[in-house]
């Protein structure tokens, strides 16, 4: 009996009929114990990657990847002009906010109060875009609105108080969460990290128990680290050219990924190969 004809009669839920039928459906039940003592993979699909869709694959990690490194950078600029405040991690504003609220720090309160209501508004456009731009226009028309807020953010530099000046760059970094893209079972692209890194410990967890899956782990670090040389970028162009140039860097830096990803969405997609 072939494995395939033991795994359909382990799936069916038909009736056997006569002799011979009753002691496939044994011998498949049989056989259940067996499979189900192979310890799982964590977040693997059942279904396995084609060699053709690999390439396309790495490409969206990298892709993704790189949103994440710009998000870091963007970010960097922001707390350092911010004198500490976060553009995209709203669990730390959060804590600032009731910081400022029990202190009576009113200034600091409303600016906090700005941010979040900001980031709040991001979600809600970035989420309406998704909703009626067509799939393959997505990442474009949203790389297009980012790229208006990051100059909208330059030209505000100086006119208006800091704080008011930022709200752009956080706005463009909501929006932006909607590009996040899951590869390999692994959520990419977000401009916040700590849910990476608490999947990260759980997938170590796994793979030392020997389930888990390698693959799955190396995406997690390197979103991290993506965020964190992003960041460190950033801190550096700061100290050497200053604010306004340093965010035409995060301009620059942000079209790229974008560019890739509009290509590979609007790319036609190659036909299955059957058999």
């Amino acid at each position: 009996m072939s494995n395939a004809e033991i795994a359909d009669g382990s799936e069916s839920g038909t009736p056997a009929q006569g002799g011979g039928d009753t002691k496939s459906a044994g011998a498949g039940n049989a056989l259940a114990p067996m499979t189900c003592s192979v310890p799982p993979r964590c977040g693997v699909a059942d279904a396995p990657v084609r060699r053709d869709d690999r390439p396309q694959r790495v490409a969206r990690a990298l892709a993704a990847l790189h949103l994440t490194a710009v998000s870091g950078f963007v970010d960097a600029v922001g707390a350092v002009h911010l004198a500490g405040l976060n553009i995209s991690f709203m669990s730390g504003n959060t804590t600032d906010l009731a910081v400022a609220l029990v202190s009576d720090h009113g200034a600091r309160l409303l600016l906090i109060a700005a941010i979040v209501a900001t980031f709040v508004f991001g979600a809600y456009l970035g989420t309406l875009i998704g909703i009626v731009v067509r799939p393959q226009l997505l990442v474009l028309t949203i790389g297009l609105c980012e790229a208006a807020l990051l100059t909208s953010a330059i030209a505000l530099h100086g006119r208006v108080a800091d704080g008011l000046s930022c709200l752009p760059l956080c706005l463009a970094m909501a929006m932006q969460n909607r590009l996040r893209e899951d590869v390999a079972g692994v959520e990419l692209g977000a401009t916040f990290v700590t849910g990476t890194l608490y999947k990260l410990g759980a997938q170590l967890a796994h793979l030392r128990l020997g389930g888990g899956d390698h693959f799955q782990s190396h995406l997690l670090a390197a979103t991290w680290l993506s965020l964190l040389a992003g960041a460190g970028t950033a801190t550096a162009a700061l100290l050497t050219h200053g604010y306004e140039t340093t965010l035409w860097i995060a301009l620059g830096l942000l079209t790229m990924p974008l560019t890739l990803r509009a290509v590979l969405e609007l790319r036609p997609a190659r036909p299955a190969v059957s058999g």
